[in-house]
């Protein structure tokens, strides 16, 4: 995971995209969701920085009407 933050942080200040160290979170870290309500409260923790303008990548399709 370090190398690819590294990697792509570099790549966005480079293109004046981001502020140099302004792409990732301090400390981040990667944890196994427990349950079912662990999910669901990720889901709103990660649809709440995305109103606030996060880029966020989801594999789920949108449903035409």
């Amino acid at each position: 995971m370090g190398i690819a933050k590294k990697a792509s942080a570099r790549v966005l200040s480079d293109a004046g995209l981001a502020a140099l160290g302004g792409v990732w979170a301090v400390r981040c870290g990667v944890r196994p969701i427990r349950d079912r309500t662990h999910q669901l409260a990720l889901v709103r923790y990660v649809r709440a920085h995305a109103r606030q303008g996060a880029a966020v990548w989801s594999q789920l399709r949108k449903q035409s009407p």
